[in-house]
């Protein structure tokens, strides 16, 4: 009996293990809270639904009240952004700043946590973006005077600031940008802040799906797919990410690291590139990828990440823009991305099981068992249940990933059978373009001989032609000579 208990108590160790492993992974990446929609839950929900998830980070774009009140107390890392069209204001003066952070930040000092602060969402390269280095260095000021030295100002850029991003290497920032980027890299790197970068493979997928890989963009590829020197890249999040170190490196600053504010992948809005089993390919590997690895260029660095995002929201742009949420405004996911909520992330254990068992004597465990039989039994019977529950979803599972593949399967065969059609056509054209050449060919080769032959018959012509003349001339000559004879 004791050897039961020992044997149980070792799988529910190991359970737990992996639980807590996957639960690490979920508590260490963020998820970007966007409230763009009519049909979102309250502020106080969705704090419910960070925890209940083990989503440790929140990132909002910029400080809504609500939003900020339900997450006292909650320990969740709050990435917070000024709102872009603010920021002329901002920049006219640190009493703009210092007004700006007694209303926005500072109610909310003694109970929720700030991690950063970001002047603005994408503004570099864009109308607003001459004022951030001046809002940075304001708003430094007043976190300086309120000693919040843990708390770091930064800023967000979109791709679109790289002139230059393939491959890796080549990363660099656009020339026109030098003196804006310049100003900013210098602040960050004398503060001691990260850059917070956008970062979408989907992007660079769908814009070129023949040229960039699938698997290569959902971390799924079996082996290094692009090389850049001696650096191999197996994924394109990290090729990204490390085009945008180069860049940072080549303005001369290499103690700033990089933050990815924002990734994700639409489960729906652009056909089969954009579906539930992609979206959720991506944003899981993501999230262990952060957790795991750091970039060639940076091996071993932990890159933090935040995923875009946490509700499909409706007043967004048609297509694919409402669609990058891991839940539906009702609060259920879209496609599995956690494995379970918080409270069903520890197997609970049998009502009666203690460690003292592991110590009684056997005459103990015997005198005991009548009594814990009918128990035992019941317990037997939940187990099978969920045993069965288990080999449910699992063919449900095993009957949707079918499905998929012969869906996929068809795919396949309808391009395989286009992509012969294609070639058959292109053959085709090639036999009739060749055989119209050898047609024109013939046809030159016709007419030159009937211009050689023309050209033979006038010259034979001309020749028989003067013949007769002199013939004739020679004619004349003679009766002239016999009429001179004869006077």
């Amino acid at each position: 009996m004791a050897y039961f208990w020992l044997q149980l108590i070792m799988s529910i160790v190991a359970a737990l293990h992996h639980q807590i492993g996957t639960a690490d992974a979920a508590a260490g990446i963020g998820v970007c809270y966007g409230m763009l929609g009519n049909n979102l839950p309250a502020a106080a929900d969705v704090v419910g639904l960070y925890k209940k998830y083990n989503i440790g980070k929140m990132r909002l774009f910029d400080p809504n009240p609500q939003a900020l009140d339900a997450l006292r107390g909650s320990n969740i890392l709050v990435t917070l952004g000024m709102r872009n069209e603010d920021l002329p204001n901002l920049a006219s003066s640190q009493e703009a700043v210092d007004s700006w952070f007694a209303t926005n930040v500072q109610p909310y000092l003694n109970d929720v946590v700030f991690s950063y602060i970001s002047v603005g969402n994408e503004v570099v390269g864009g109308v607003y973006g001459q004022h951030v280095a001046a809002v940075m260095q304001f708003l430094q000021n007043t976190l300086n005077a309120n000693k919040l030295s843990a708390t770091k100002v930064t800023t967000v850029l979109s791709a679109d600031t790289l002139g230059s991003s393939y491959p890796p290497f080549s990363g660099a920032f656009k020339p026109e940008l030098s003196n804006i980027m310049g100003g900013i890299l210098g602040f960050l790197s004398k503060n001691g802040s990260p850059l917070l970068v956008n970062v979408y493979p989907y992007f660079a997928y769908a814009g070129d799906p023949v040229n960039v890989r699938l698997d290569y963009a959902q971390f799924t590829a079996t082996g290094p797919v692009v090389h850049d020197g001696e650096l191999s890249y197996w994924n394109l999040f990290d090729a990204m990410v490390d085009s945008f170190i180069w860049a940072v490196e080549k303005m001369g600053v290499t103690n700033v690291n990089v933050v990815v504010s924002e990734s994700g992948w639409p489960s729906a809005g652009n056909g089969n590139l954009t579906t539930p089993e992609l979206a959720s390919t991506y944003n899981r590997n993501l999230m262990q990828h952060v957790m795991n690895n750091g970039t060639p260029k940076r091996p071993g660095a932990l890159i933090e990440g935040f995923v875009f995002a946490l509700f499909n929201e409706n007043q967004k742009a048609p297509g694919v823009e409402q669609n990058f949420g891991l839940f539906y405004p009702n609060m259920t996911p879209v496609y599995p991305m956690f494995p379970n909520s918080v409270e069903d992330k520890h197997p609970k254990l049998p009502r009666r099981l203690s460690l003292s068992f592991l110590f009684d004597s056997d005459s103990d465990s015997d005198s005991d068992s009548d009594s814990d039989s009918d128990s035992d039994e019941k317990e037997e019977e939940e187990e099978e249940e969920e045993e069965e529950e288990g080999e449910e979803e699992e063919e449900k599972e095993e009957k949707k990933e079918k499905k998929n593949k012969k869906k996929k399967n068809k795919k396949t065969k309808k391009k395989k059978k286009r992509k012969k059609k294609k070639k058959q056509k292109k053959k085709k054209k090639k036999k009739e373009k060749k055989e119209k050449r050898k047609k024109k060919k013939e046809e030159e080769e016709k007419k030159k001989k009937k211009r050689k032959k023309k050209k033979k018959k006038k010259k034979k012509k001309k020749k028989k032609e003067e013949e007769e003349e002199g013939e004739e001339e020679e004619k004349k000559k003679k009766k002239k000579k016999k009429k001179k004879k004869k006077n």
